[in-house]
């Protein structure tokens, strides 16, 4: 059994898959298996995972019809076998020396359940962003659990993505954890119910993760409506989930707010919809007012207040419109 499974969904980027994969399999620490899902590329994706598999024995490829991220993410766990699962988008590339780095770190911090990693911005202008830069490791580990989810879900500004987190593929399977399939920003979900479901979270200090900005074509760089209504769908749901019980009244609280805040900051691009789009937006927000405003910041609250004096779509409409 390799100690790390390393899932890579690839879809039609075969401009930067090379890059990906060769910043993997150039890793002086061996112990891993590569997991290619090709998502039903129509580009030669599929064809440079093939030859990648013929040239390397640790390197699987799973050829799947399309079916988006989270789904690509979730066939590739099936076929995990390692201790722990590692996320690596296939836009994106790793450091030199990261596998061995984060194996020692597992080692040294007793083999959490969770391992919290740092990640680097690349923009394509050259510019790097190293987020939560000043994030207190040291403190965080000697507080345990509630000390990093209080810190994570009230100061990172990195909080969601997938590829941050190291994991013990143990919890994936105790809690039966997967991606929704089918929804924009998949990470909130995910995310949230493995800070509930981990026993053991830790976090490092080593940036290795270098996550391409602003990529034309990539998923986030797409705004559209569905954006808004997905993360307003899943919040809602998640905040309605039995899962969260294993986590203290106040962390949940925590936990729900920081969701709560994202799902606001999503109503950004209800600017591109249409006014039935709009319209629906509205009526899904009027529906879920009163848990939202338990769970929101101040300035939540008072938009929510103005909604139900003046209309939810009106403010909708003057919402992030300047």
């Amino acid at each position: 059994m390799p100690f790390f499974s390393v899932i890579v969904p690839v879809f039609n980027v075969e401009s930067y898959l090379w890059t990906c994969v060769n910043s993997i399999l150039d890793q002086d620490y061996g112990d891993y298996e590569l997991i290619l899902v090709d998502d039903g590329s129509t580009d030669q994706s599929g064809a440079i995972c093939d030859k990648i598999a013929s040239l390397h024995e640790n390197v699987v490829v799973i050829h799947k019809a399309n079916g988006g991220l989270s789904d690509a993410r979730n066939v590739g766990l099936k076929k995990a076998q390692g201790e722990y699962v590692v996320f690596i988008d296939s836009d994106d590339y790793i450091d030199p020396g990261s596998f061995n780095a984060l194996y020692c770190e597992l080692q040294q911090l007793k083999n959490p359940e969770v391992l919290v990693t740092q990640i680097k911005r690349v923009y394509d202008d050259g510019q790097i962003q190293y987020v939560d830069k000043h994030m207190p490791v040291d403190l965080l580990n000697a507080g345990g659990k509630d000390r990093v989810i209080r810190w994570m879900f009230t100061f990172s500004k990195g909080l969601w993505p997938t590829v941050r987190y190291i994991v013990n593929r143990k919890v994936v399977l105790m809690y039966n954890l997967r991606f929704p399939v089918g929804y924009l920003h998949e990470d909130i979900q995910w995310t949230a119910r493995l800070f509930a479901c981990a026993n053991s979270i830790m976090c490092s200090k080593l940036y290795w993760y270098n996550h391409r900005m602003d990529r034309s074509g990539s998923i986030t760089s797409q705004y559209n409506t569905k954006r808004t209504m997905d993360v307003i769908e899943m919040v809602v749901r998640n905040c309605d989930d039995e899962i969260y019980l294993r986590l203290d009244p106040d962390l949940r609280e925590i936990v729900f707010r920081r969701m709560i805040t994202s799902l606001f900051i999503s109503l950004r691009y209800s600017k591109y919809a249409s006014d039935i789009q709009l319209g629906k937006i509205a009526k899904t927000l009027e529906i879920n007012q009163k848990l939202l405003s338990r769970y929101s910041a101040l300035k939540y609250k008072l938009f929510l207040l103005l909604c139900r004096l003046f209309g939810f779509r009106l403010c909708l409409q003057l919402l992030y419109r300047f």
